[in-house]
């Protein structure tokens, strides 16, 4: 039904011979993930069992985790550090990140979608190591000497945005990025989006920082505090959580000193040894994360073996009952009645076949008698099989419902 979810690591390491540390195991972590890549691609779940569902969307998103991110990023580590603005519609996203970088880089406006185009921001300095990749090719990438070096900036569209395309847009770069940036506001923080987008975050390993946009002065202290018992709650004290108090309407970049913590923040993530430092955690929480969801697939696999052996056991303990049914009805004369009775009262009546003259053992007649006889035979012969397999399908049916 599938192939095994193991690796070959273990084989290829017990194939070789102990070389010292110069040779090690031979096989490398993206050998080992593009192995489990290919293996997981080849499950098939076609059973509708409890659970499949759920099983087959778990190994959709262990795939879409192992192409946009984890094989991309072990290829290339030296590639900067890729950190995803995301959130829901209308949060800011676009305007904080124009602010972050000092100029109008990415399109932001009222009317909705804003982002239809991803856009990817690195410093120019880091132009030969930006790996082409998942991320490059959805994005419209620009070089800017506001983003720090060592970092990229990654303008999303909305996670919630009727357009189904950004929908799926957004999603692929949040699998692609090594840190989620995840915008929201004062008004929908407690809406299910957010919470649902950090779970899938904690689900893959990924690190995550949270900007609470637009919060009136007056309710900073409750909201804030509200927010932080939330993310205590669901297990992410450890989250950088940045707070931009709300400046009302207005149009173009927000001031710089709203957005300076943020900034700061970013420029202490960048340089070669820091960015690093980011891209590495995360490599670490998704590998981590690679053994429960493996597990929770080969569950799934195991559960489908064992309905295919369940089914097999039913339909052999079925088979003499069917056997049964078919012979009794044999026996019983369903396949000799109706339309096989009415034609053999023909074929007596009009062609005589049951008038043959036996002497010795042998059936004598002329030789047009017996071609006449024949033929007429044909028909009943075609009505017989006709009956018999009717009676037989017939017979399987009550089974089948069994």
């Amino acid at each position: 039904m599938t192939p095994s979810l193991e690796t070959r690591a273990s084989r290829r390491a017990a194939s070789r011979k102990d070389g010292g540390a110069g040779e090690e195991i031979g096989v490398t972590v993206h050998d080992v993930a593009r192995d489990l890549r290919r293996d997981v691609a080849a499950v098939e779940l076609p059973l509708p069992i409890d659970g499949a569902e759920d099983a087959a969307a778990s190994r959709d998103r262990l795939l879409a985790q192992l192409d946009e991110h984890l094989l991309p990023r072990l290829k290339e580590l030296s590639s900067p550090a890729v950190v995803v603005v995301a959130g829901s519609t209308g949060a800011g996203k676009s305007t904080l990140y124009n602010s972050l970088l000092g100029e109008a880089v990415s399109e932001a406006g009222v009317l909705r979608p804003t982002t239809r185009e991803p856009v990817l921001a690195h410093h120019p300095a880091d132009a030969d190591v930006m790996a082409a990749g998942p991320v490059t090719e959805l994005s419209r990438v620009v070089q800017h000497e506001g983003v720090p070096r060592g970092t990229a900036l990654l303008d999303a569209p909305d996670l919630d945005s009727f357009v189904q395309q950004n929908r799926s847009t957004a999603q692929q770069l949040l699998e692609a990025a090594d840190l989620w940036l995840f915008v929201t506001t004062a008004a929908r923080y407690g809406d299910a989006l957010p919470w649902q987008a950090l779970a899938r975050a904690t689900e893959r390993g990924a690190s995550v920082a949270m900007v609470l946009n637009r919060v009136p002065k007056e309710t900073l202290t409750t909201v804030r505090g509200d927010l932080l018992q939330r993310l205590r709650e669901h297990g992410m004290t450890d989250v950088p959580l940045f707070v931009v108090p709300d400046v009302g309407p207005h149009e173009g970049l927000l001031d710089p000193s709203v957005v300076q913590p943020v900034r700061r923040w970013l420029t202490m993530l960048a340089g070669p040894d820091r960015s690093r430092a980011v891209v590495v955690r995360t490599l670490k929480g998704a590998l981590g994360a690679l053994p429960g969801w493996v597990t929770s697939l080969a569950d799934a696999i195991d559960a489908q073996q064992e309905a295919v052996h369940v089914l097999r056991r039913r339909v052999t303990e079925e088979i003499p009952a069917a056997e049964r049914l078919a012979r009794d009805a044999v026996a019983a004369g369903v396949v000799a009645g109706a339309s096989v009775e009415a034609r053999w009262r023909e074929l007596s009546g009009t062609v005589g076949v049951d008038r043959v003259k036996v002497r010795g053992d042998r059936a004598r007649s002329t030789r047009r008698a017996g071609r006449a006889r024949e033929a007429a035979l044909e028909g009943l012969r075609s009505d017989v099989v006709d009956a018999a397999s009717r009676t037989l399908a017939a017979s399987g049916a009550r089974v089948e419902e069994r």
